[in-house]
């Protein structure tokens, strides 16, 4: 890529109106398998054969930040004598290929390359080295302007390389105009021939490269500048540019020679001058070399079924061989497929051939015998939701996570595998023992919903969970050999007594509905956050020592998904405290929430987050969409209920009963109830909704909360009354006030969206002569702005005139502290001041907008206002 002291292509242009849209829809990763030989090789990543770091002068790489300046700068001339780690090489020019699309010097070829601040949409053949064979393919490059590209390469024969990529700039901290940057980001994704006909516009989707993304390739290049054309060692353009050589000449004379660079605006292969000197990035040396065949499965399944369909996943090795009943084995790429092992079983077994495997998953696959046999690298084991009865595990020295829920399983054995962390054997209703001897770092154990009598916890000093719930059989527990228990879930046993007192590190107990439990011994729970007690026999004496050894939780930090628990204090159902002899006011006074919640959803929320009037005859589907965190949805009938137990986003349908319909959540996120002949909508008592959609509606009431979270509301083509609007409008708090109300350890911020902060209200009778002011005060875009016309014939007495000497607009007719709104023409709050002085003429600063024409809006009146 020329820089600005050669003959560069195009300008350095910035498109400020090219930003994209961001985009909610997530894209589907297509996967499939890949059949090969027993002795075939499997495809690698291309982007893998790249080193992760520059070459340093001393022949080793770089260390430490991958985009900062690094490495050191070398001549064309001198790479013959250039030392470079055991292992790799100097790439050549088809190999740098690798890394971007050529740019062509003389501009007769139509090759594609990255274009990162220019719209591009183009299609041509690339000649590139893949795994040591030189190969024309083609490529279809596409890219928004928005400082990214993204294409689909080497297409071609089978299709074993097609790859999505990604370019994108990393640019510095302090970079104001879109020139400063720390380097390339350049993200690879192996699709084989899985990918054959996916849209390339997919890749500009956001969500496309946050999902099935575990094995992309990343490879960072520093933005390090390079040499001059003197040898005084000066270095230009470091955090602007970045150049690196290959070995081959760009002609037969050598005065020049190929070349990889970038800066913000493009990415290409580039043929340049041989005296300046650049960085080097060494690709790894190719060396064909088959998998090895597995004589022994070590993964023996069999199923209550014959020929099922499975679905299961691996990872750790390349390929896996897999005979799927009919004594054949059929070699699967897992790098092409994604891990995923799939096929139709001929019969009812199964086995699969691997080695170095370090994760395997098979759940809700109807399995009902497992062979495991010794795996040394095996660290992840998830076999749950099958039908498991019989079920053998080999030596597994590096296993830590085993997961068995909801088999059939009556025996195990889990001596073999002593490093274990986690083990889930809950809901095996026929475990009736269980021995943890030598599992000394377990910290996490489910054995809920089983057999169990007794448990022996002397074996594992570190455990931090215990969930025992619904394990009848369960009538002591002693703790004392677990200090540092932090969560205790033993609800719906038959404990008479609990001693807790060398678990001071508690913080969730859970024995709801354990009915013979009386006494709870304790030293402190000072680390308690959540405690569930409902439908015990704890005496009033009891409870009052525990009510008064409560922490004060009000200045606790709640995340979303520990809103179920952490304040949470449950005592219903208990004899005194339905008696009303327990006092409950300190506990409330410290921050606890008494009977908000119930972990076993055995009631309903106390009051409606929604409700309804709807048009559709009894009988008929009604159906909308909601993203709920929490399960269930609920919906009251007036005599029963109805829950919805369900994934997100999720669409609630079902026959309307009755014509007034009121819905109960502990975590409606969002609502679409478009299109669904609704005549009245409100959201009483609901601060956690954020985003609501009733368009299509033949609404005339609308209602919400004066405490609310919503950050958006569409109410067009409906048959609202401006009186409604200004309700709703009057209840809206201030946009900037709101806080994402379902913050977690990973999100803490609205999801991105195109409709934050904006009201739609037209096609309502109330449109034209709603207060939108009062809307746009808040900080709200609406999508009406009354007519000025209309307005200033009433209210003649405001006068407005532009001032271009000062860049003011003067108003008359205003008193001190009157808010002043400018709106666009597409509605959109541009300015918002408030007059200051009691004078005849208020004097607004409006430097900041562009020329053009405007609405104005004081004191309830508006007026058209022309910039120029």
């Amino acid at each position: 890529m020329p820089s600005a002291r050669e003959n560069k292509p195009k300008l350095n242009q910035k498109k400020s109106n090219c930003m994209m849209k961001k985009q909610t829809l997530i894209s589907l990763l297509l996967v499939s398998l890949c059949c090969l030989s027993a002795h075939s090789q499997a495809t690698r990543n291309p982007l893998a054969a790249v080193a992760e770091y520059n070459l340093m002068a001393d022949g080793t790489f770089a260390t430490g930040d991958k985009l900062a300046p690094q490495g050191a700068y070398f001549k064309w001339a001198d790479l013959p004598n250039v030392t470079v780690p055991a292992g790799y090489h100097i790439p050549t020019q088809e190999e740098l290929l690798v890394i971007s699309g050529i740019y062509p010097p003389d501009q007769t070829s139509k090759s594609p390359y990255p274009d990162l601040s220019y719209r591009i949409d183009r299609t041509g053949e690339e000649t590139v080295t893949l795994d040591g064979t030189t190969m024309t393919l083609n490529a279809h490059y596409y890219g928004t302007g928005d400082y990214a590209c993204y294409a689909l390469r080497f297409m071609g024969g089978d299709n074993k390389y097609l790859s999505a990529y990604r370019w994108e700039p990393v640019f510095t901290d302090d970079d104001t105009n879109q020139t400063k940057i720390k380097g390339l980001k350049v993200t690879c994704r192996l699709l084989g021939a899985a990918g054959a006909g996916l849209d390339v516009k997919e890749l500009a989707k956001s969500d496309y490269w946050t999902t099935g993304n575990q094995a992309d390739v990343v490879r960072y290049f520093p933005a390090s500048g390079y040499g001059n054309y003197t040898d005084d060692g000066t270095v230009m353009d470091v955090n602007s540019r970045g150049r690196y050589w290959s070995t081959t000449p760009r002609n037969e004379t050598a005065t020049g020679a190929w070349g990889f660079g970038f800066d913000a605006d493009f990415v290409m292969v580039y043929p340049w001058v041989a005296t300046s000197r650049y960085c080097l990035r060494c690709f790894k040396d190719y060396t064909a070399v088959p998998d090895t065949t597995v004589t022994d499965a070590p993964i023996a399944l069999e199923f209550d079924k014959e020929n099922l369909d499975v679905y299961m996943t691996m990872t750790g090795p390349a390929t896996a061989q897999v005979d799927f009943g009919d004594g054949q084995r059929t070699t699967v790429d897992l790098t092409q497929s994604q891990g995923v092992i799939a096929g139709t079983v001929k019969g009812s077994k199964l086995a699969v051939y691997a080695q170095g495997v370090t994760g395997f998953k098979a759940t809700s696959q109807k399995i009902k015998t497992a062979k495991i046999a010794s795996m040394p690298m095996l660290e992840d084991l998830q076999l749950g939701f099958n039908k498991i009865s019989e079920i053998s595990l080999g030596d597994m020295p590096k296993l830590t996570t085993l997961n068995l829920v909801n088999n059939r399983i009556t025996a195990i054995d889990l001596s073999k595998c002593p490093k274990l962390h986690y083990v889930s054997l809950g809901k095996n209703y026929g475990l009736a023992q269980l021995k943890l001897d030598g599992l000394s770092q377990l910290t996490d154990l489910h054995v809920g919903s089983t057999q169990l009598t007794s448990l022996d916890l002397t074996p594992t000093p570190n455990l931090a969970v215990l969930d025992v719930a619904s394990a009848k059989g369960i009538a002591s527990l002693d703790l004392s050999k677990v200090p540092g228990l932090v969560e205790l879930f033993a609800s719906q046993t038959n404990l008479a007594q609990l001693d807790i007192t060398h678990n001071p590190q508690l913080r969730r107990i859970n024995v709801a509905g354990s009915s013979s439990l009386t006494t709870i011994t304790f030293s402190s729970l000072k680390a308690l956050q959540g405690c569930f007690l409902s439908k015990t026999a704890l005496p009033k004496a009891q409870l009052d020592a525990l009510l008064a050894a409560l922490p004060d939780v009000n200045n606790l930090a709640v995340l979303a998904e520990e809103r179920l628990w952490k304040k949470q204090l449950e005592v219903a159902d208990i004899p005194d405290v339905k008696a009303k002899l327990v006092d409950l006011s300190g506990a409330k006074a410290k921050g606890w929430k008494i009977d908000e919640y119930n972990e076993a959803w055995s009631v309903a929320p106390a009051s409606p987050c929604l409700a309804m009037t709807t048009g559709i005859p009894v009988g008929d589907q009604i159906a909308f969409k909601v993203e709920n965190y929490y399960d269930p949805f609920w919906v009251d009938w007036g005599n029963w209920w109805s829950s919805f137990v369900q994934a997100k986003p999720y669409t609630v349908k079902h026959a309307v009963r009755q014509s007034d319909i009121a819905y109960y959540s502990r975590g409606l996120m969002t609502l679409d109830c478009s299109g669904q002949q609704l005549t009245r909508l409100s959201l009483p008592d609901n601060d956690q909704t954020y985003s609501v959609d009733a368009s299509g509606n033949e609404l005339t009431e609308f209602s919400i909360a004066p405490v609310n979270s919503l950050v958006t509301i569409d109410l067009r083509n409906n048959k609202l009354d401006a009186e409604t609007l200004n309700a709703v409008f009057a209840n809206l708090r201030n946009l900037a006030d709101i806080v994402y109300p379902f913050k977690t350890a990973s999100q803490d911020n609205f999801p991105e969206s195109e409709n934050y902060g904006k009201i739609f209200v037209e096609g309502n009778p109330g449109a034209s002569s709603c207060n939108v002011a009062a809307a746009t005060a808040k900080g709200y875009v609406v999508d009406v702005v009354p007519s000025a016309v209309t307005q200033v014939s009433s209210h003649a007495q405001l006068r407005i005139a532009y001032n271009p000497a000062t860049g003011t607009v003067d108003i008359a007719g205003l008193e001190a502290g009157q808010p002043v709104d400018i709106y666009n023409m597409w509605g959109g709050n541009v300015l918002h001041a408030q007059t200051t002085a009691s004078t005849a003429t208020q004097h607004i600063d409006v430097t900041g907008l562009a020329p053009g024409v405007y609405i104005l809006t004081a004191a309830g009146r508006s007026l058209k206002l022309a910039l120029k």
